[in-house]
């Protein structure tokens, strides 16, 4: 069973699910972790078997072009990214890497 946990390390805090404390440790460890890259979001996607991104590169100045918008979705077993000006887009396309990523395209079409 699963509970919720919320966490803080400095000023920051995240909640977390988890089935222990030392658990939501380890999870919101990862969460401080990506926070600092900007990642807002991870997710393995099922129809690739890919973990991808979320970035909100607003958090990160600099690191991220952001020609083609804020918010960018990352390919973190190819390295595709791709820009979009608005979240709501950003996480569409999250759901659907191998329409942005050729690796993850040859993945899908097999």
């Amino acid at each position: 069973m699963t509970a919720t946990y919320r966490l803080h390390l400095g000023d920051e805090s995240c909640t977390v699910r988890a089935a222990s404390p030392e658990a939501a440790k380890r999870k919101a460890a990862q969460v401080f972790a990506d926070r600092r890259h900007g990642i807002i979001e991870r997710r393995r996607n099922r129809q690739s078997g890919t973990t991808v991104l979320l970035i909100d590169s607003a958090l990160v100045p600099g690191e991220y072009d952001e020609a083609g918008g804020r918010w960018q979705t990352f390919c973190e077993d190819h390295g595709s990214i791709c820009s979009h000006e608005s979240r709501r887009v950003a996480v569409d396309f999250l759901a659907e890497p191998a329409d942005w990523c050729p690796g993850c395209t040859e993945i899908v079409d097999g």
